[in-house]
């Protein structure tokens, strides 16, 4: 009986003694480097079977080190169970794979701290690119990769120090706000303004998706007021206590402008 954790670990001088060669050449052929020491695929292909056969693991930080890149991209996001997030996350794969590149990506649940040790750890990998995806302080984290020597993109939410790539989110909550004025005003005779909520206060998504909700409403004539708006968060649970404080219109054609997941609770009309 062979007891977990008292198995010998597997080492390139066992796999030169199991397939007849040198340990040097083992080294260079699970390095990628065997056609460069001309060895031949048949010997390579023999090499890497065997390797595998005995659960040989390559030591990734070690031979990071002896290689000028790594072919390793990292993203960070804020939600796995997202479908927005789910989706970037899902094609960043599939493009890095295409280019040849290894993804790595991490939860990083929009909390700063974990944004940077996840960055960081990213970093002690050699990864060549980090992708931000709607990180609360892009900048610091385009920085500290800065004195990496590694690029870093924002998505989703935009920073300063690297490029952004974006949604129009004024010129989407603008055209649905519009949307759903003209559906009040067809189904009430007028256009009844709308209360918005959802959000975070201080992200830039927030602050575009409210600038086109108030000039949709400004350019039907209509004034939202303070009371009209609340950003709580995107959470159910947040937005649920929000609506069970809500108080619609005495004349009941009330409608609502939600941001972020679907509450059963919201009863919106329009």
């Amino acid at each position: 009986m062979i007891r977990p954790g008292k198995m010998k670990k597997i080492t390139i001088y066992d796999l030169a003694e199991l397939t007849g060669v040198s340990a040097s050449a083992v080294s260079a052929i699970l390095n990628g480097n065997w056609q460069k020491r001309r060895i031949s695929a048949r010997l390579a292909e023999k090499v890497t079977r065997v390797a595998q056969e005995q659960g040989y693991a390559i030591n990734r930080q070690a031979s990071l080190l002896r290689k000028e890149k790594s072919r390793v991209i990292g993203m960070i996001v804020p939600k796995y169970d997202n479908r927005y997030f789910g989706s970037i996350v899902e094609k960043f794969e599939e493009m890095a794979r295409e280019r040849g590149l290894f993804p790595i990506i991490t939860c990083t649940r929009r909390n700063p701290a974990l944004e940077l040790e996840a960055v960081r750890t990213m970093l002690s990998w050699q990864v060549e690119w980090v992708i931000a995806t709607g990180a609360t302080q892009p900048d610091e984290i385009s920085a500290l990769c800065a004195q990496a020597g590694v690029s870093t993109l924002n998505l989703d939410l935009p920073g300063t120090l690297a490029p952004s790539v974006i949604s129009d989110n004024y010129a989407g909550a603008k055209a649905l706000t519009e949307c759903i004025l003209d559906n009040a005003r067809r189904r009430f005779g007028q256009p009844i303004p709308l209360t918005f909520v959802g959000g975070r206060r201080h992200d830039h998504n927030t602050r575009e998706r409210l600038r086109g909700f108030r000039d949709a409403h400004q350019q039907a004539g209509l004034v939202v007021s303070a009371s009209q708006i609340f950003i709580d968060g995107y959470s159910p649970k947040h937005v649920q206590q929000t609506l069970a404080a809500f108080t619609p219109p005495p004349d009941g054609a009330d409608g609502l402008f939600r941001l972020g997941p679907v509450c059963p609770a919201a009863g919106a009309r329009y």
